[in-house]
């Protein structure tokens, strides 16, 4: 696939006075590559998907998170991604404005590969469904209460968590909140679902990593607290509120995000990078 347009998103937290904006417009410029940007520079939420549409592909300068939230903005457009890293180092966006010039060489000449990442699928009570790239969370807000939850897998509770919530975390997601949270680290291209609960009350490793083919459902009993709120967030999104006895349903989406990735790039090498620090 040739690379001519892109839709360029850049992270105005990241880039406060502007000055990667420039630089990676002017380096656009250079390569020949047209670009369209979305109406407000100073929101990330402005991004309009029917303008991404018509390009070849989506490129974001900041980092990780500015990935995963253009994905979600973007999640039924089906066009890969090219994250420049501006921030530390990430896990996703290895390319930097160090690197970029040479980067947008090698995607002009073709020397890159596409790797698609898994997304998950969450069925919400109120019948909204939403899709994830790193994760779902299912959190109490409030007052400090504990929440109690239960843990179906395709249909068999599994377990019964005291804690004060829970991640779903997709294989991206691992190094995520879910890496925060004690649970499990998984290779990114892999097909699986990593389940961790926030601060449980137990004393016994309780991060647990199922198939992608497995359904699993959360639900929240009814036990909550007088003061104590519980609500949910894909991705980082808004949260929306559920009740004592509401059942969240997850399961591996058909939509998966693509990303532009070279192949020296290497997981492996950035999480040492991120262990020795």
């Amino acid at each position: 696939m040739m690379i001519r347009k892109v839709y360029l998103i850049v992270n105005p937290k990241k880039d406060p006075d502007g000055m990667y904006h420039e630089r990676i417009c002017a380096l656009l410029e250079e390569k020949g590559i047209e670009f369209i940007e979305p109406d407000s520079s100073s929101d990330i939420s402005a991004i309009d998907p029917d303008a991404a549409c018509g390009c070849d592909a989506i490129f974001t300068v900041g980092g990780d998170g500015t990935l995963i939230q253009a994905a979600r903005e973007l999640s039924d457009i089906d066009k890969p991604f090219f994250p420049i890293n501006i921030g530390t180092l990430g896990y996703m966006t290895e390319t930097t404005m160090k690197t970029a010039s040479s980067a947008l060489d090698r995607l002009l000449s073709g020397q890159y590969r596409i790797q698609e990442r898994m997304r998950l699928h969450a069925f919400l009570p109120a019948g909204e469904e939403m899709t994830a790239l790193n994760d779902v969370v299912i959190a109490r807000t409030g007052e400090m209460h504990i929440l109690d939850f239960n843990l179906w897998i395709n249909g068999k509770l599994v377990h019964t968590y005291s804690a004060d919530g829970i991640i779903i975390a997709t294989p991206t997601g691992s190094t995520g909140y879910n890496l925060s949270a004690g649970g499990a680290i998984v290779d990114p291209q892999s097909q699986m679902i990593v389940v961790t609960p926030i601060c449980p009350h137990t004393i016994r490793p309780t991060s647990l990593v199922v198939s992608g083919d497995d359904e699993l459902t959360i639900e929240v009993l009814d036990n909550i607290e007088q003061g104590t709120n519980v609500a949910i967030s894909v991705d980082g999104g808004r949260m929306l509120q559920l009740a004592g006895d509401d059942k969240v349903k997850v399961c591996r989406s058909y939509r998966k995000t693509a990303l532009i990735r070279f192949d020296d790039d290497s997981f492996l090498d950035a999480l040492f990078k991120k262990m020795k620090d």
